[in-house]
């Protein structure tokens, strides 16, 4: 794995955790 998807996955579990809905994955791609 890529370590760049890594970093990009952490932030978003970060945020996954702060934002309740994510699961709908409405969160636009930086």
């Amino acid at each position: 794995m890529d370590p760049s998807l890594l970093r990009d996955r952490e932030l978003f579990k970060k945020r996954a955790l702060s934002t309740p809905v994510v699961e709908k994955r409405a969160v636009p791609s930086e």
